[in-house]
């Protein structure tokens, strides 16, 4: 009887260790699962986008480097441009190197006049507006940016007109990422707080708390399958 006893005694003080590893496997396992969700889907995409209207179609491209001479092709994004009303994304990634200090825009690989409505960079919890006045700098064979406080408008005089765009992308991308970094924190301690009131309420019925461990087992299962998912699909359809 004493063994028995002993026992159980053992087992009651170990259940508050268990209970703590469970918590912190909960908040690790969603607060990862949350920045994985947030980055490879399009809530997490850092991005350039420029509305505008075009006089001709081909295609436009943004170049990201450190600095102004180490533009290259393996770090830009091309969007295709149609005669009309274009909406571009040009999506930033470090892994390709396509978040850099300096931007350069080649408008459109044909002659064309282009109306600008509107410059911004946007990302997770980010929206940042532009006059494009004020940020596009004409660098070759593009017109000087003309505005009448609606719409910009830039003439490309060839095939190869560039455009020194004048934004601090980096300290744009740096709060994108803390975002997504705090957000993740506080979406990762949603599910062992949750686990601790699940916890709470079968002790006080006097059930099993191993029921509810499966229940997040399988919790996690599905935001894992439904992350997975999200991402597949950006990944297809992302400019």
């Amino acid at each position: 009887m004493m063994n028995t006893a002993q026992a159980v005694s053992t087992s009651r003080r170990r259940r508050p260790g268990i209970l703590v590893i469970r918590m912190l496997a909960l908040f690790s396992v969603s607060g990862v699962l949350v920045c994985c969700f947030l980055v490879l889907s399009p809530l997490g995409a850092f991005r350039v986008e420029i509305a505008l209207e075009s006089s001709a179609s081909g295609t436009s491209q943004m170049f990201f480097a450190t600095n102004e001479s180490d533009f290259s092709e393996n770090r830009s994004r091309s969007q295709r441009v149609v005669v009309g009303s274009n909406e571009l994304a040009f999506v930033g990634n470090p892994i390709r190197e396509t978040v850099g200090s300096s931007l350069r825009w080649d408008p459109l690989d044909q002659p064309s006049v282009m109306e600008i409505a509107s410059f911004e960079v946007r990302g997770f919890l980010l929206e940042e507006k532009y006059d494009p006045a004020e940020v596009l700098r004409p660098s070759l064979d593009v017109s000087e940016v003309l505005t009448d406080g609606n719409v910009a408008v830039i003439q490309t005089l060839s095939n190869d007109g560039q455009v020194i765009v004048d934004i601090d992308v980096v300290s744009l991308y740096r709060g994108h990422i803390l975002a997504i970094i705090v957000t993740s924190v506080l979406g990762g301690l949603v599910a062992p707080l949750l686990g601790v009131w699940v916890w709470l309420v079968g002790r006080r019925s006097g059930r099993s708390s191993m029921p509810a461990g499966l229940d997040w087992r399988a919790f996690v299962a599905v935001v894992l399958g439904s992350s997975i998912a999200i991402s597949l699909t950006w990944a297809l359809v992302a400019p």
